[in-house]
């Protein structure tokens, strides 16, 4: 009789390879990864510990799923605003040195044995005190003077460092497709990502997804309202939306944009590279669907107060209960670091074990004396793989009922202040004055 038909295969083809998806199983809800779709690959070794941990598993029900993580590049905000901390701490440290002067002087006693005390000819030093107020002031005054184009305005923009970032992002990605790791297979075979509706994200997304749909043509990509960054101040310019920007505006405003932004780059290009850039970009942002965008998608700026922190907990857990509950293996999230980082607080496992494994991990090599992961932030343009490990049948996800268990970057990817020399660039008004205040310990 023969041996009996093979099921069909769909066939996938990408820049650099061909790739086969057979149909899934039911079993599999929904989604069967491959054992290899790349040649030249050997099939993914089981990570470290796996065995440990399927057997528990499979008891109780449980299950893992990968989640990656993609951090938006730098925006035009978040630029302005490093820029005047830079300055503002440099000021504050002269202001500093100086009071310390006058500190010595007045501790030997102001003025040598004989010596007039009385009005000098001398012009008065001001004091160390109102030179720092006075000099705050004009920080503020500088920085509002100089950012006519940003403040008043919302939802910016990648800023030239940013689009420098999401292009070598893009590359990086391209140059995996020759010959992928098995967690670069597990980012361009992800069949499902939820994109922020923010301007930077949109961009973001669109460099790095580009590479990934022509990997996989059938990977989704959704705009997704609760992806959205964290507001945890008034000043929050870049958290919250522009008046109008609904529906398809929202790809239209990101394709304007992002064409403005690679015509005033600074990186040559010729017209024909430009061109296939722009068209590359446009196709992915278009092919975004945006459902969730069509009506007022923001929250105002407003409404915030001292409470609203408890209803951003609540959005970070729907978003993880929507992650969790997708058929897939794997879902993907281009969006915020402040979301990102309170995403990895609020699911950070209980086992010391783990935490250490996860903490080191997320340090990617960083000494131990480097800050907290926990209350760092992922660099820009980022990649972050967090495996979790949830109940499946749960209502909601809590700790009791989900938790990370492991974390990988890819791309050399790292935590911002593991680079010892790097100045942290703060997401909105808020994280600037702390970061300010930290200046003056």
């Amino acid at each position: 009789l023969g041996s009996p038909p093979k099921p069909p295969t769909k066939r996938v083809s990408g820049p650099a390879f061909v790739a086969e998806a057979r149909p899934s199983s039911a079993s599999s809800g929904g989604y069967a990864r491959p054992k290899s779709l790349f040649g030249t690959v050997r099939p993914a070794p089981a990570a470290e510990g796996t065995e440990l941990l399927e057997a528990p598993l499979k008891k109780v029900g449980w299950r893992t799923k990968k989640v990656i993580l993609i951090r938006h590049g730098r925006s035009a905000w978040n630029e302005f605003l490093g820029a005047h901390l830079r300055a503002d701490i440099e000021a504050k440290e002269r202001d500093r040195k100086g009071f310390r002067e006058i500190l010595k002087t007045m501790a030997s006693g102001g003025a040598e044995d004989g010596a007039s005390v009385g009005p000098s000819s001398e012009p008065r030093k001001k004091s160390g005190f109102w030179k720092s107020v006075r000099g705050g002031v004009s920080h503020v005054v500088n920085g509002l003077a100089h950012s006519k184009a940003l403040i008043g305005h919302t939802d910016h923009g990648l800023s030239a460092a940013g689009l420098e970032q999401a292009r070598e992002l893009r590359r990086r990605i391209i140059e995996s497709t020759e010959q992928p790791t098995p967690l670069e297979e597990t980012l361009l075979l992800c069949p499902r990502w939820y994109i922020s509706p923010f301007l930077r994200a949109l961009q973001t997304a669109a460099y790095a997804l580009a590479p990934v749909r022509e990997v996989n043509h059938s990977s989704k990509m959704q705009l997704v309202t609760n992806a959205g960054e964290i507001i945890n101040s008034q000043m929050a310019l870049d958290c919250t939306g522009k008046r109008g920007n609904v529906g398809f505006r929202v790809i239209a405003r990101a394709v304007k944009q992002t064409a403005e932004l690679v015509e005033e780059s600074e990186t040559p290009l010729t017209v024909e590279e430009t061109q296939v850039e722009l068209a590359t970009i446009t196709a992915t942002l278009c092919a975004m669907e945006i459902s969730q965008v069509m009506n007022k998608w923001w929250r105002d700026l407003a409404d915030w107060n001292k409470e609203f922190s408890l209803k951003e907990d609540i959005r970070v857990r729907d978003l993880v209960r929507s992650l969790l509950r997708e058929e897939e293996e794997t879902v993907g999230v281009v969006a915020h670091s402040l979301l990102f980082r309170r995403m990895i607080q609020l699911y950070w496992p209980r086992d010391p074990e783990t935490q250490k494994l996860i903490r080191a991990k997320l340090r990617n090599g960083a000494p131990d004396t480097a800050k907290d992961p926990l209350e760092d932030k992922i660099m820009n343009c980022g990649v972050l793989i967090l495996t979790w490990r949830f109940d499946p049948e749960a209502e909601t996800m809590s700790k009791s009922t989900a938790e990370l268990v492991d974390a990988d970057f890819l791309f050399d990817g790292h935590m911002e202040a593991a680079v010892s020399d790097a100045v942290e660039i703060p997401d909105d008004v808020e994280a600037w004055v702390e970061l300010g205040e930290e200046g003056d310990d």
